[in-house]
């Protein structure tokens, strides 16, 4: 293997490593929407396995109530020329799990161009706990 070949084939294991033990949910899917990448982050917070994902739609991880907005959102990114943003812009991102519960999440979106193909990723957080501290927070102050 060449020095050059070495050096690619280590950044890419630095790099998977990386995405397999990031606790947030790192999500990657193609032009379509169809999920491409789904690490162990997302796999905790989703309640998914990547073997169930992979393939599907990432409308299936939204409620079915913002599904349409969203989908028309990353399109829109798309046809931008905005690299990458939070999605907090918009309003409060919200996650559907397997089981069927809604929670609240914090997102940045960035997209890139690879062999033709467009490949948009999102690094979610569940801030589930952080709201709920927010809340008993606020209630005690009314107190």
């Amino acid at each position: 293997m060449s020095k050059e070949s070495e050096k690619i084939f280590e950044s890419k294991t630095i790099l998977s490593g990386i995405i397999n033990t990031a606790e947030d949910a790192i999500i990657s899917v193609d032009y379509n929407q169809n999920i491409i990448l789904f690490n162990q982050g997302a796999e905790k917070i989703f309640c998914y396995s990547a073997e169930e994902i992979i393939g599907k739609n990432l409308g299936m991880l939204l409620p079915e109530s913002i599904r349409s907005d969203h989908s028309e959102h990353i399109n829109n990114f798309g046809k931008s020329e905005i690299v990458s943003k939070g999605m907090k812009e918009r309003s409060e991102i919200t996650g559907l799990r397997k089981n069927g519960d809604i929670f609240p999440a914090e997102a940045n979106i960035s997209q890139v161009e690879i062999d033709g193909r467009q490949i948009f990723t999102a690094i979610l957080r569940d801030v589930s706990e952080q709201k709920l501290i927010e809340n008993k927070l606020r209630e005690s102050l009314k107190e």
